[in-house]
């Protein structure tokens, strides 16, 4: 569901009768290909992706590649109609991501997760969220009501692009809703909508912004020796200015997280440009609610995302969504020197 009002075209796609049984013959399949034994399926299916894209049915997959081809004329895709369990068969939304990544319940989902991110590049992770796995839960947990993360829950997510500070984040963000009876919206704006002059553009092209990670990387790692930990630190202590437009200035592509970025000279032409740029991109800011069974697909390049605040109840009923980053090149994060570990994508 969604509530429009921008020009960018919001396409939804509906899974018809024969998809959603070609979507269970996927899944029968790729729980005999484990014999069953399949814990975690994101780290299970990414092992050895093009071996599972196989047993998918080609309307399946041309789903996905066309999004990739499609974004530039849309940078979102809305997937709806996934064939769910019953509400009660996937239990209480858990209290925290520790709790809900060792459920298991949500083979299907997760493979579908996984399907969609091995069509369209890389799923990766970093080590400093959920333990570096490639699909994470979110939902709202007890004492982050307040916090700028995915499981705050009394404030809004501000809008961002996802990992905005780090130079190999990913190309695509992937949302699967698994429980949301509240229709708690995400928020969405596409730099397709707004309008800059040529003016504004190139100062937004200059490299005069500093953007940091958010505390969720930080807490989530208490070890100070932790590789993944210093890797973040170093780029909150030694932070680069960088441009919050790239590409080609007729069609430029967006890296923008207003909450944790900063501008240092104030009321500078720098500063009038940023602060007009997320007054546009507020001015074509569109609702969009995760629904169980939808999938939404984000293109990180060209679009930015929020959530909507709510009320969180935690008493197992709250919206509990699964969460995975693409990257079309992966190869291009060991180029800039970063390591990625050798049998799963994690930086």
């Amino acid at each position: 569901m969604s509530d429009h009002n921008s020009n960018t075209p919001f396409p939804t796609i509906t899974l018809t009768d024969s998809q959603r049984w070609d979507l269970t013959s996927f899944f029968d399949k790729f729980i005999v290909e484990n014999n069953g034994n399949i814990m975690d399926v994101g780290q299970d299916f990414f092992k050895n992706p093009s071996k599972i894209i196989s047993l998918a049915s080609r309307s399946l997959l041309d789903l996905f590649y066309s999004f990739r081809d499609m974004t530039k004329d849309a940078p979102y895709l809305l997937i709806e109609n996934f064939p769910m369990h019953d509400d009660t068969f996937y239990g209480n939304t858990p209290p925290n991501w520790r709790s809900a990544a060792m459920i298991g319940r949500t083979i299907r989902e997760e493979s579908f997760i996984a399907l969609a991110a091995s069509c369209l590049g890389e799923s990766f992770s970093w080590p400093t969220l959920q333990n570096g796995r490639l699909i994470h839960n979110v939902l709202p947990i007890a004492g982050d009501e307040a916090e700028q993360n995915g499981h705050s829950s009394d404030i809004e997510l501000e809008w961002h692009t996802e990992d905005a500070f780090h130079p190999c984040r990913g190309d695509y963000l992937i949302l699967f809703g698994i429980r949301n009876h509240d229709s708690i919206a995400t928020t969405l704006m596409s730099i397709k909508d707004i309008e800059l002059n040529d003016e504004q553009k190139e100062i937004l092209f200059q490299k005069k912004y500093r953007i940091k990670p958010d505390n969720e990387h930080l807490r989530q790692i208490i070890d100070e020796n932790d590789p993944g930990r210093r890797s973040i630190k170093k780029l909150i202590e030694e932070s680069e200015a960088v441009s919050v437009l790239f590409g080609v200035p007729e069609s430029p592509y967006l890296r923008i997280d207003p909450y944790f970025m900063e501008c240092p000279d104030k009321g500078s032409v720098y500063d009038e440009a940023l602060r007009y740029l997320i007054a546009e991109l507020n001015r074509v800011k569109q609702n969009v609610v995760v629904k169980k069974g939808d999938m939404l697909i984000i293109d990180n390049y060209l679009a930015v995302h929020g959530r909507a605040p709510f009320k969180a109840k935690y008493d197992g009923s709250d919206r509990w969504l699964k969460k995975s980053i693409v990257s079309r090149d992966i190869r291009r994060a060991r180029a800039l020197g970063f390591r990625v570990s050798d049998n799963l994508n994690v930086f």
